[in-house]
């Protein structure tokens, strides 16, 4: 089998092969522009002139799709800011075709944003259930709501074990091995499960980075610690919070003020609202590298960053 075309050979190919000039070609643009980054503006205009093609309703072949790309649009919509547009499309898609699968497995992080009350947002989780019990990034997503949201752990638990039950899946195992992080961080099935994540996933960023928290918090094996961030920055070079875990331990476990130094200016350069890496570097820049200027400078963007 091939691989899949990256998405600036997607974009160039529908333009190039005289796009369909309907629902789905205009919807696969707008999907293709989505996945490029920096293109929302271009991005807008093709999911706008998917969902014109039906003016007088959406013929019952083409509902499907439809309702896919207003759920496209809607996550697009989020991102730029546009909630009042983005409620429209999932209540649009959801009126066309009511399983859904793209808007009633967004509707649920999208009622989050828009912080409605929990009970809102189980419902909207539960109604996506109804339809995909087994969907395993939906689960993931659920059971960090019932974590966070609800306070409900042993809740998140259930639905994390079924979720690994239902595949290995890298984002499964390390969002509940995160989760026995937190609330039991000696059971020993913790570091299994972060094994188990990197074993899936070598290039899984977030539960490298986790895992190397874990090591390096728990275990104090900075060594192997090391070895999992580099992994995690191979993987993604500018994934700020490795940086900042990277860092941290540098920082205060081995006492490399240079390299933790480097690695908090890595994060701040990925992510430059990071307040844990203003504040700290700012810390150091006081404590250990007598830079008061500097220090406080980063304190004030520290708190402006919240």
């Amino acid at each position: 089998m091939g691989t899949a075309d990256p998405p600036a050979a997607v974009v160039q190919r529908l333009q190039e092969e005289h796009l369909r000039k309907d629902v789905i070609g205009f919807g696969s643009l707008g999907e293709a522009l989505t996945a490029q980054g920096g293109r929302a503006e271009e991005a807008s205009k093709a999911f706008e002139d998917a969902l014109a093609c039906c003016p007088a309703g959406v013929p019952s072949h083409l509902q499907r799709a439809y309702a896919h790309y207003c759920g496209a649009y809607a996550s697009l919509c989020e991102e730029i800011g546009d909630r009042q547009r983005a409620q429209e499309l999932y209540e649009r898609g959801l009126s066309v075709n009511p399983t859904c699968p793209t808007c009633l497995g967004n509707l649920p992080l999208f009622l989050q944003s828009c912080k409605r009350p929990s009970n809102e947002i189980e419902a909207a989780y539960k109604a996506y259930f109804a339809e995909y019990p087994e969907s395993v990034p939906v689960l993931v997503k659920y059971a960090n709501f019932l974590r966070h949201a609800m306070r409900a752990p042993d809740r998140a638990e259930t639905i994390l074990k079924k979720a690994i039950g239902i595949s290995e899946d890298a984002d499964a195992l390390g969002a509940y091995a995160v989760l026995l992080h937190a609330v039991r961080p000696h059971d020993p099935l913790t570091e299994q499960l972060y094994g188990r994540a990197v074993k899936a996933d070598p290039a899984a960023v977030n539960a490298l980075s986790n895992y190397g928290l874990y090591l390096s918090e728990m275990k104090r094996d900075y060594t192997k610690a090391k070895k999992v961030y580099e992994q995690a920055l191979t993987a993604d070079p500018a994934h700020a919070n490795s940086c900042y875990n990277y860092a941290v331990m540098l920082d205060s476990g081995l006492n490399d003020v240079e390299g933790a130094v480097q690695l908090y200016e890595r994060a701040l350069k990925a992510k430059p609202t990071h307040a844990y890496a203003l504040y700290n570097l700012a810390v150091v820049c006081e404590e250990k590298l007598n830079d008061h200027e500097r220090a406080g400078s980063l304190y004030e963007r520290a708190v402006a960053a919240g």
